[in-house]
């Protein structure tokens, strides 16, 4: 039961890490969109689709999470809930309170919140790659 619970956390890493790259290139494009003042909507719905799916997928690493914890014990998660749950969730609370809010406003964005915007989604991507780093390399005694 555990080995598919880690297959599961480790392929929604996996994707984490490939959706909040592309999001990272989007919010790039829009940021540039943005000091150039053309309006481009397409890199407005590639951005906010992409930070509603990565934020979509780091709460079902926390589901995934709970239910490991919930059917297994605290020694199973100890890792997760105090290395990598702040890795994956503060990001994803930044974008959700700086990025999303810009997003969704109809005008033109001016070249600073673009490029907060771009700021908070690009933070997301280092931590998860740590996140990934850490689940894929490391033993920790949680997992022996």
């Amino acid at each position: 039961m555990l080995e598919t619970f880690c297959i599961l956390e480790t392929l929604l890493l996996m994707a984490l890490l490939t959706v909040w790259g592309l999001v990272g290139i989007a919010a790039n494009g829009r940021n540039d969109s943005a000091v150039r003042q053309i309006v481009n909507p397409w890199w407005n719905r590639a951005v906010r689709l992409g930070a509603r799916t990565g934020i979509l997928l780091v709460l079902l690493w926390c589901c995934n999470t709970a239910v490991i914890y919930f059917s297994l014990g605290w020694h199973f998660v100890m890792d997760r809930l105090l290395v990598m749950l702040p890795l994956l969730l503060l990001p994803a609370l930044l974008v959700i309170a700086v990025a999303l809010p810009a997003l969704n406003g109809h005008k033109a964005m001016t070249p600073a919140s673009a490029a907060n915007a771009a700021a908070s989604v690009h933070t997301s991507q280092p931590a998860c790659c740590w996140c990934c780093i850490w689940c894929g390399s490391t033993f920790p005694p949680s997992r022996i």
